[in-house]
């Protein structure tokens, strides 16, 4: 035991001197860099209405393009998992951002699906790559849970934006404001990397595998990715679908618009109490209490036809949302503090936020959108249960290491 407070030592000591690294500054700038790549998910309600009512596609096309485009990020991000540990991020990191500014240009050219889907599968895949090298150093800073906190604070923010104003836009001018959008998130990453200094740290050395066996960590690892997975399939699945479901039940596009516009900021508050609270209670009670409101939430769905109902719906899920991802990714954080797992988990991620909307485009019918809502549930409970449990036997670790500090 002496071992693990000697290694918890030199990691306590390596990040007191390193403070700036945890400035609000930094976070912004990390958050910035976090979004950029993989923008288009808060924009996946606009984007799949725009796809649907400007362009003529089916509900099926339009859920295979955000699915493509999704897939080909978490395709970026497998790829980025073997990247952030064997090249200096900031030339890497440039370089994409550059060329995913190229493809959403190239994307206000394109109008037709089967120019379009491919096209978005390319994007996904750089942004994914992107976002993998940005996740991996979130994961390098002092308090990752409060650092993906962060992340989400900027994304629901920018999200929210986009929800309120875009379906509108898009309506009167067409799609190319959507990648307009994006093309400018991307412009105002570049120039963030470039101007960001953050001491490379892949190579810093994990307390918590000093604690726990290798099998032990493998195992919290596994459950963890799990519950993300299903959490993201579960919230992107009805979200990239709001819009329609809203319709169906008949709310105007107006007030869909601003509920989701509206909601997503409100959403932001979950994400605020992750860096306000950190790990203080520790993980498994927030979690837990988070999954059960989640839950709620969503079978509030099934009455979506009340705009009171609708409104509470949303804004419930948008803010436990927020609030559970940063605490996922804090987990897998604290098991390698070189960011390497973190990437692996914004691949997971992407591939929850991609089956997600591939899932619910097969299961919505043009007046029942039940199915989708109760699948969608049971993904929660599954994603709750391994989430609780992982959380429980992390948060015991981390008391243990604590009390090894001399």
């Amino acid at each position: 035991m002496n071992g693990m407070a000697e290694h918890m030592g030199q990691d306590a000591a390596r990040r007191a001197g390193n403070d700036d690294r945890d400035s609000p500054w930094l976070y912004a700038l990390l958050a910035l860099l976090g979004t950029a790549g993989f923008f288009y998910v808060n924009l996946a309600a606009a984007i799949v209405d725009g796809l649907t009512g400007t362009l003529g596609f089916t509900s099926a096309q339009a859920g295979g393009v955000m699915s493509a485009n999704i897939y080909g990020a978490s395709v970026g991000g497998l790829i980025a998992v073997f990247m952030v540990r064997r090249f200096p991020w900031r030339p890497v990191l440039v370089g994409l951002l550059c060329v995913l500014l190229a493809l959403e240009l190239a994307s206000l050219l394109a109008h037709s699906y089967r120019v379009l889907l491919p096209l978005r599968a390319l994007d996904g895949v750089i942004g994914g790559m992107s976002v993998g090298v940005a996740l991996a150093l979130l994961a390098r800073t002092r308090f990752p849970d409060r650092a993906f906190g962060a992340l989400l604070v900027f994304q629901f923010v920018f999200g929210g934006l986009g929800s309120m104003w875009l379906p509108g836009l898009v309506e009167e001018h067409g799609t190319w404001v959507l990648f307009v959008c994006m093309a400018a998130m991307d412009l105002a990453a570049i120039i963030a990397a470039i101007f960001l200094r953050m001491r490379d740290d892949g190579h810093a050395k994990t307390v918590m595998k000093a604690a726990a066996p290798d099998k032990l960590v493998f195992a919290l690892t596994a459950a963890t990715l799990l519950a993300l997975f299903l959490f993201q399939a579960a919230q992107m699945g009805l979200f990239a679908f709001i819009i329609p479901l809203g319709e169906n039940s008949a709310l105007t596009l107006p007030f869909i618009s601003q509920t989701v516009g509206w909601t997503t900021w409100i959403g932001a508050l979950g994400a605020v109490c992750v860096i306000a609270f950190g790990t203080r209670m520790g993980r498994a009670r927030p979690l837990a209490i988070a999954m059960f409101v989640t839950l709620l939430g969503m079978a509030g769905l099934y009455m979506a036809h009340h705009k009171s109902i609708f409104f509470a719906a949303n804004a419930t899920t948008a803010i436990t949302w927020s609030f559970v991802v940063p605490y996922l990714f804090g987990i897998v954080s604290m098991l390698d503090r070189s960011g390497r797992l973190a990437t692996l988990a914004g691949f997971v991620s992407g591939l929850g936020l991609a089956s997600g909307p591939l899932v619910a485009g097969w299961l919505a019918r043009p007046h029942d959108f039940v199915p989708m809502i109760s699948v969608a549930l049971a993904f929660l409970v599954v994603s709750g249960i391994a989430m609780t449990l992982v959380s429980i036997r992390v948060d015991k670790l981390e008391a243990t290491l604590a009390k090894e500090v001399p």
